[in-house]
């Protein structure tokens, strides 16, 4: 199908679902296409290229609300479907909060080019994909003769949607992802296996980095686990690099939705205004970021996309509510969830902080773990490397984090000047006092 036999198609399933009886309908249409390629080792392992297009529908229909999906887009079937659709919804409790949003939530008609599209990664040809592995299976094999196995990894995925609500939105958007990494297994003299990895991706294959770049990145953080040790239990500094700092924030953000507070579960209800972090932090939710991972012009659920301060000097500025929880909890909806999160930053590299510490821990990766919103607490297993007087000394394992998000998050004592652009956080290294390491 074509846009305008999508539009028609959306268009004719909103119809017949208010002549079944629905109050209200939103239609959305998803065509995906993505390719998936592993490496092994120099040799291909697989190939897999996907193709989908899905209906998704919500009904609501006297005072009750479903959602439903299906891969059939005939109207031959969807006759069916949406009255079967339809038939379930009237099973369901009824819950005068379910409604589409207000339509003065919706964005204008005219909105900016985020450049989320790249036309040319559908250009890119099979060979010119396994162009990208074979350089970083070449430049892997070159690291060292203590590698056990080398994979390169390349995927790409190219949406279009297409939406419409029977109270006067309706949009089309496209959007495209690419990335590619490396990992790998090396033999360790203490008869370890310890492993790395490194993957990126963008929405442009230009801002990718080079193939041989993921090589070695992958290869220096193995190289970085041999010899990895338990050290003292004891309680001091932490060093977090850009890439891992959101594996300990993610409580933050769960408490931060109008779900969590509305049930109480979650630790930051009731605290809008207040300081929950050290000063040094300030979070804001950038939508409009050109090519960003999390950059939009609306959410899900069609709520205009606006730059909202999330913390600003510590302060807790905003929840994200929705227009259902909106309802609920008699506030004004703004979003169902974060975009784009830009962190304040320092004026110091990860490189200059290490080298002012007299003892900490680098850490470089999260290993499972738990958090609770409602209380705040967590516990996560770390590795990393030990710094003492200023020098990164042996790595360190099998060791466990734990405490509580509110004394973490106001124990940050620096942010670095290092912005992660490969997510749609962007987050800097973060240096954190006081930690309870667990180890021997």
């Amino acid at each position: 199908m074509n846009n305008t036999d999508y539009n028609e198609l959306l268009k004719w399933v909103e119809s017949e679902t208010l002549k079944l009886g629905a109050v209200e309908v939103a239609g959305k249409i998803s065509s995906n296409r993505g390719m998936e390629i592993s490496v092994r080792d120099g040799e291909l392992e697989s190939m897999k290229e996907s193709v989908q297009s899905q209906l998704s529908v919500q009904i609501y229909y006297r005072g009750r609300y479903s959602t439903h999906q299906t891969n059939a887009l005939d109207r031959g079937r969807l006759q069916g479907f949406l009255k079967n659709a339809l038939d379930m919804t009237g099973y369901l409790a009824e819950d005068k909060a379910r409604h589409l949003p207000d339509p003065s939530f919706y964005p204008a008609s005219s909105m900016p080019d985020l450049q989320l599209r790249d036309r040319r990664i559908a250009e890119l040809d099979q060979d010119t994909k396994l162009s990208y592995l074979e350089t970083m299976s070449a430049a892997g094999k070159s690291l060292g003769p203590d590698i056990i196995s080398f994979t390169a990894e390349y995927w790409d995925n190219r949406n279009s949607s297409w939406l419409r609500f029977s109270n006067g939105f309706s949009d089309m958007q496209e959007s495209t992802v690419i990335g590619m990494g490396a990992s790998l297994s090396m033999n360790d003299p203490s008869g370890k296996k310890p492993e790395g990895w490194k993957y990126l991706q963008t929405r442009f294959a230009e801002d990718l980095a080079a193939p041989s770049y993921l090589a070695e990145e992958a290869y220096r953080r193995t190289v970085n686990k041999m010899g990895a040790k338990k050290i003292k239990s004891s309680r001091m500094k932490m060093l977090v690099t850009n890439d891992a700092v959101m594996r300990i924030l993610y409580p933050l953000v769960r408490s931060l939705d109008a779900r969590s507070l509305y049930l109480d579960q979650s630790y930051l209800k009731g605290k809008k205004g207040e300081k929950i972090a050290s000063e040094l932090l300030t979070i804001k939710d950038s939508p409009f970021i050109p090519r960003g991972i999390g950059s939009r012009n609306y959410d899900g659920e069609g709520l205009a996309a606006r730059e909202m301060d999330v913390l600003s000097g510590g302060i807790l500025k905003n929840y994200y509510i929705d227009s259902y929880y909106g309802e609920k909890m008699a506030e004004t909806p703004n979003a169902g969830g974060p975009s784009n999160w830009v962190f304040s930053t320092g004026s110091r590299s990860l490189g200059e902080m290490i080298s002012d510490l007299d003892e900490a821990i680098l850490v470089d990766s999260f290993i499972g773990g738990n958090s609770n919103n409602t209380t705040g607490d967590f516990s996560y297993g770390i590795m990393g490397r030990y710094i003492q007087n200023g020098e990164l000394k042996h790595p360190v394992a099998e060791m466990n984090i734990s405490g509580n998000m509110q004394e973490l998050l106001a124990n940050i004592l620096e942010l670095g000047n290092d912005p992660y652009i490969y997510s749609s956080y962007r987050t800097p290294s973060i240096l954190i006092d006081n930690v309870d390491f667990a180890g021997l």
